[in-house]
């Protein structure tokens, strides 16, 4: 099961000065169709209970982190 993750006080909406970077995430947020690409990862990657360990991030999430990294040349140290 995916963690169910409940929408708190973003980031950006606490006493954070604006960045720019926000603006880039709310243009990137309008230009691209969130939901069809859930439908695409929900069909790739079959929900499988497991009654073992914790429940795992959805995957739009973990899509969202690579995106990220890849455009901001990120990476984990080797």
């Amino acid at each position: 099961m995916w963690k169910n993750i409940q929408p708190r006080l973003q980031f950006k909406q606490t006493n954070v000065k604006q960045h720019k970077a926000f603006e880039e995430f709310d243009e990137i947020n309008a230009l691209i169709d969130w939901d069809q690409i859930i439908i695409i990862l929900n069909k790739l990657l079959e929900q499988k209970p497991n009654r073992l360990g914790a429940a795992s991030y959805a995957p739009i999430m973990m899509f969202k982190v690579i995106l990220l990294q890849s455009w901001h040349n990120l990476s984990d140290v080797k």
